[in-house]
């Protein structure tokens, strides 16, 4: 068995949960600007 590759796999299955996570993230944080702008009365 290839224990360097199973290695490979799971780090590929954790840099793709981290970045779907820090894209989760970066919605909330593109959320809440939009909204500090929108209540903004200029």
């Amino acid at each position: 068995m290839d224990d360097d590759r199973l290695a490979y796999l799971g780090s590929e299955r954790n840099l793709s949960r981290e970045r779907g996570a820090l894209g989760f993230a970066w919605r909330i944080v593109v959320v809440i600007i939009e909204a500090a702008f929108a209540d903004r009365h200029c």
